[in-house]
């Protein structure tokens, strides 16, 4: 996407739905949610992102939590994008 690590620093869901088109994130964040309350068992989600030329681009994200705590709430989410 063209930032740099510190750009992006600190890296939550918060960071990536601000460079995601606004038409795009209530999807995104519904399934989301559905892979963290385990109705999904992994997230796939088509989006565009916004590009540090301010350019949109349409990305594939991919990712499913890996690690759950004792009380079955996300830990680690894995993924590529």
């Amino acid at each position: 996407m063209g930032y740099t690590l510190e750009e992006l620093n600190p890296v939550t869901a918060d960071t990536l739905d601000k460079l995601t088109h606004p038409d795009d994130a209530q999807g995104s964040g519904i399934l989301f949610k559905k892979n963290f309350t385990k109705e999904l068992d992994y997230y796939e989600y088509e989006a565009r992102v916004l590009y540090i030329n301010s350019s949109w681009v349409w990305v594939l994200d991919r990712g499913r939590v890996v690690i759950w705590d004792n009380n079955g709430s996300p830990v680690i989410m894995a993924g590529t994008h």
